[in-house]
């Protein structure tokens, strides 16, 4: 396989699928690499299974990193704007001491619905593809995965915690720059 996307998302997780999902609403060819056999394995896990997507009490306090990149994102992305884009793709919530969990209290819905939110917009998805080398020429990213796969892309979305992946080092001039993909 040697396509051309123009977004290339490493990780099906709850980040990886989100991304893929705004980005195909938005018309763009995506596709989703995934090292495991499924997407969403620990979506299934969060919230001893119930999948707790948000919280309407999130402060800076409640994260660890740079407080003032905590800040923009707390504020760009607030409590609203997730209930808002859960049920936009059809996850209705509830909420418990300040937590919200999908209606059926099930981690399942989320994961499902995301899954399926991204096949209605086109994207596209390979699993057991775990990313080998990565390459960044003339604005392109060329992509290559264990199992002969090769792809291009415009973007490419780090949705997974890079050491799995082996390429923080390779990726280091380009990971410093992170961009919100919601309108």
């Amino acid at each position: 396989m040697e396509e051309k996307f123009d977004v290339v998302i490493a990780g099906a997780g709850a980040s990886g699928l989100m991304c893929a999902w705004q980005c195909g609403r938005q018309s763009k060819k995506v596709l989703v690499m995934e090292k495991n056999e499924t997407a969403g394995k620990k979506i299934l896990a969060s919230g001893n299974g119930r999948c707790n997507f948000s919280n309407l009490r999130m402060r800076t306090s409640c994260y660890h990193g740079e407080k003032e990149k905590i800040d923009k994102i707390l504020e760009a992305f607030p409590a609203d704007k997730a209930i808002e884009q859960m049920e936009e793709i059809g996850i209705f919530h509830k909420e418990r001491d300040g937590y919200l969990y999908p209606y059926t209290g099930q981690a399942v819905t989320v994961r499902d619905f995301l899954v399926n939110a991204c096949k209605r917009c086109g994207v596209q998805f390979l699993f057991e593809t775990k990313v080998a080398k990565v390459v960044h020429k003339n604005n392109e990213f060329t992509i290559w995965a264990k199992g002969g796969v090769k792809v291009k892309a415009d973007v490419l979305v780090l949705a997974t915690p890079v050491y799995f992946y082996g390429i923080s080092a390779q990726m280091k001039t380009f990971i410093d720059r992170t961009y919100p993909i919601w309108q």
